[in-house]
């Protein structure tokens, strides 16, 4: 497996652990990579990393992996990046978490943002106060099954957090109706809503082109929030 891809599947969430060993380090026989859904923030994996089987080296990130993160301490050599001695591990194991299950005929839903000022640091710009969330706009498009569904210019920070909120709380049994409505404009009604509908959620919004009649499970909606996410980082990175 080249680095960059073993590095991608880590910072996606797909592997779920993975054993790396150092080839002619002894001590660095079992390098273990465990992924998993980050408790605190819908938005990221927590990487939890273990080079020894003692514990005394151990790591944790979030959000993704920090590739100038020293991994291993070698003698004559000092302290070394996985990217630094990929040539030299061997990958024992690799296992990926089971994909959600999709039923044919699912809709899918996309939030796509565009024209957005990328002038914030990542992910710290998801703890800035309002006044800065409220600060950074976008064009969001809302997409089902390919079809435009909405698009209109939102802050999409202050979204995300507010999405983080409802996704939290649904996590731990609530199950509420989302809604966004934007600090900006607060005697508006909603851009749009989830509204819920037994176990699956229904959207609604005041400004859609069509009325959708399709429902979503949390598993979609996170999904699409994921990726809202995503295009926020990549752009945030490559516009640093």
């Amino acid at each position: 497996m080249e680095y960059s891809r073993f590095i991608d599947e880590i910072n996606a969430g797909r592997i779920a652990k993975a054993v790396l060993c150092v080839q002619g380090y002894a001590h660095y026989k079992d390098i273990v990579f465990s992924c998993n859904p980050c408790h605190f923030s819908p938005y990221g994996v927590e990487i939890f990393v273990r080079p020894v089987a003692d514990g005394t080296e151990n790591m944790v990130f979030y959000h993704r992996y920090d590739e100038t993160s020293p991994l291993v301490r070698i003698k004559g050599r000092g302290q070394l990046t996985l990217k630094q001695i990929w040539q030299e591990v061997s990958v024992k194991e690799i296992v990926y978490h089971e994909p959600l299950p999709v039923e044919i005929g699912t809709p899918a839903i996309d939030l796509v943002i565009g024209n957005i000022d990328y002038s914030y640091e990542w992910p710290a710009v998801l703890d800035v106060p309002l006044s800065r969330q409220l600060s950074i706009h976008g064009d969001l498009r809302i997409e089902i099954s390919g079809q435009l569904y909405l698009e209109q210019t939102i802050c999409p920070i202050e979204l995300c957090v507010q999405y983080k909120e409802w996704a939290t709380q649904l996590r731990r049994g609530r199950a509420l109706d989302f809604v966004y409505v934007s600090a900006q404009k607060p005697q508006e009604e909603p851009l749009f809503s989830f509204k819920k509908c037994e176990e699956s959620w229904r959207i609604t919004s005041p400004c859609e082109l069509f009325q959708a009649s399709q429902l979503f499970s949390f598993a979609q909606i996170d999904e699409a929030f994921r990726g809202l996410l995503r295009q926020l980082e990549d752009g945030a990175r490559e516009h640093g």
